[in-house]
């Protein structure tokens, strides 16, 4: 039974906590699970890049 983790590439939040703050991560991880999709390095970059280009245009607007 798969655990959601691609072995190959490591746990994807661990790739992550290299990147971005813990926060942002547990955000983004969550948010992921709202939506019923799979963790990755790449969903959870996604995520996060939506988040702040949204923070960017709200603070601009």
């Amino acid at each position: 039974m798969s655990n959601g983790v691609d072995k190959k590439r490591g746990d994807p939040i661990k790739v992550m906590l290299s990147r971005y703050p813990r926060l942002i991560i547990i955000k983004a991880a969550f948010e992921l699970f709202s939506e019923h999709e799979k963790i990755s390095t790449l969903s959870l970059e996604r995520i996060i890049r939506k988040e702040f280009e949204r923070d960017t245009y709200q603070k601009r607007a």
